[in-house]
C-alpha cells in the first residue's frame, strides 16, 4: 500500500500514512475539542501517541478545537490549512448537506494554516504541527442529535474535493481511508449545567438496496444512576422505512442497560435490525 507525502491527520493512533488506513475511522485523535482549554504545540507533540485530548463539546459553551497534523513529505518544507465542518452522524454520507456547515475562528476565519513548534508555517519532515488559532463553536444546532466533525487539510500539493454525495454507505468510509487529508471524529455533545441528557440517534441506509446493520450500546461512567435497573423506553423502537416496510426491533433487545450498585453496566449487543431501502435512499432508525 502506498505511503502518503505531505500534510496528513490521523483517522486512529494506529494510523502511519499509508492508505487506505486500517482501524477505526470514526475517531481521529488529530481533531481535538478542549471545551474552554488551550493546546499548545508542544502539548500536542508530546501527546501525538496518546492519549487522546479530545473532550466533549459544551452547549452552549466554549468550544476550542484544534486539529492537528504531520508532514510526511520527505524533502523541503510544505504549508498547509485546515478547514472544519460539523455535521448530523446521519447526514455525514452526503456533504451536500453539511459542506456549509463550516466552523470559524473566534476572529471568522475559516481555513487555518497549520504552525509547528517554532511557530513557523513551514513545516520541516516529520514536522507535527497544530492549527493555531483554534476553531470556535459555542452552540450546536439540534444538540440532542449525535453529531461528528470532519476536518480538511489543504496544501499547494493536494487540494481535497469533497464529493456531492457517495454512492453507499461503504463508499463514505472509503473516501476517509483513501484520503490522508480528511479525518472524521464523533462527538459526544453534553447540555451545560443540566444533568439529565437525551440523544436521539438518526442512522441512514443510503444503498440502494436493504441491508442488515449491526449496533452496540454500552453505558459507561454511570455513577449517578441510583441502585435499581434502568432500561431504554418501553415503548418499541422501531427501523424505519417506508409506511409499508416498518419492522420493530426485536422485544429482547428493547432493554438495552441494566445496572445495580454491585453490577456494573455492560452491553447486550451486537444485535441487528433490517433496514428496507427508502424511496429517497433514506431510512431512519428511530
Amino acid at each position: 500500500m502506498p505511503s502518503y507525502q505531505d500534510i496528513y491527520v490521523r483517522d486512529n493512533f494506529g494510523d502511519t500514512g499509508v492508505f487506505p488506513s486500517t482501524g477505526v475511522p470514526y475517531m481521529s485523535p488529530d481533531i481535538i475539542p478542549l471545551q474552554s482549554g488551550t493546546l499548545s504545540v508542544e502539548q500536542a507533540v508530546s501527546t501525538y501517541g496518546g492519549p487522546d485530548q479530545g473532550k466533549h463539546i459544551l452547549n452552549p459553551g466554549l468550544n476550542n478545537i484544534y486539529i492537528r497534523a504531520k508532514n510526511l513529505q520527505p524533502g523541503g518544507t510544505e504549508t498547509g490549512t485546515a478547514s472544519l465542518y460539523f455535521a448530523k452522524t446521519s447526514l455525514v454520507m452526503l456533504p451536500d448537506t453539511w459542506r456549509n456547515n463550516q466552523l470559524l475562528t473566534s476572529a471568522g476565519q475559516s481555513s487555518v494554516s497549520f504552525v509547528n513548534a517554532s511557530g513557523s508555517t513551514n513545516l520541516n519532515p516529520n514536522d507535527i504541527a497544530l492549527s493555531s488559532p483554534a476553531f470556535f463553536w459555542s452552540s450546536v444546532p439540534d444538540p440532542t442529535w449525535s453529531h461528528c466533525l470532519v476536518a480538511i487539510v489543504n496544501t499547494p500539493n493536494t487540494v481535497v474535493t469533497i464529493p456531492a454525495r457517495f454512492a453507499s454507505n461503504a463508499a463514505y468510509v472509503q473516501w476517509v481511508q483513501n484520503n490522508p487529508a480528511v479525518a472524521w471524529r464523533n462527538i459526544i455533545i453534553v447540555p451545560n449545567g443540566q444533568a439529565n441528557v437525551i440523544k436521539n440517534v438518526e442512522f441512514s441506509n443510503q444503498d440502494s438496496v436493504p441491508h442488515y446493520f449491526y449496533f452496540s450500546l454500552t453505558a459507561r461512567n454511570c455513577r449517578s444512576i441510583p441502585p435499581s435497573p434502568c432500561s431504554a423506553p418501553t415503548n418499541p423502537v422501531r427501523s424505519t422505512g417506508t409506511g409499508r416496510s416498518r419492522r420493530p426491533i426485536p422485544t429482547a433487545i428493547r432493554s438495552l442497560v441494566s445496572r445495580t450498585a454491585s453490577r456494573p453496566a455492560f452491553s447486550p449487543g451486537p444485535w441487528r435490525c433490517p433496514l428496507p431501502r427508502h424511496p429517497d435512499r433514506r431510512s431512519r432508525a428511530a
